[in-house]
């Protein structure tokens, strides 16, 4: 896409969005984004965790040469 479509449409929705919104946020909902947080971070911790070994060796100098 070109970037004046792409500027025109983001234009576009802008203007369509109401200025107020009066919705209802309900309190458990900041505890909710906090557990999805604490979720990424813990998956996250545990695919470096058993990816932790090819993780050190991308850094280690030499790693891409054979042993022989």
């Amino acid at each position: 896409m070109k970037l004046s479509t792409v500027a025109f449409l983001t234009l576009l929705m802008l203007l369509a969005m109401p200025n107020q919104a009066h919705a209802y946020l309900d309190p458990g909902t900041g505890s909710q984004v906090f557990q999805i947080l604490i979720a990424v971070f813990v998956g996250a911790g545990f695919t470096a965790k058993i990816y932790w070994k090819k993780i050190k060796d991308l850094f280690r100098p030499g790693s891409g040469e054979s042993d022989e």
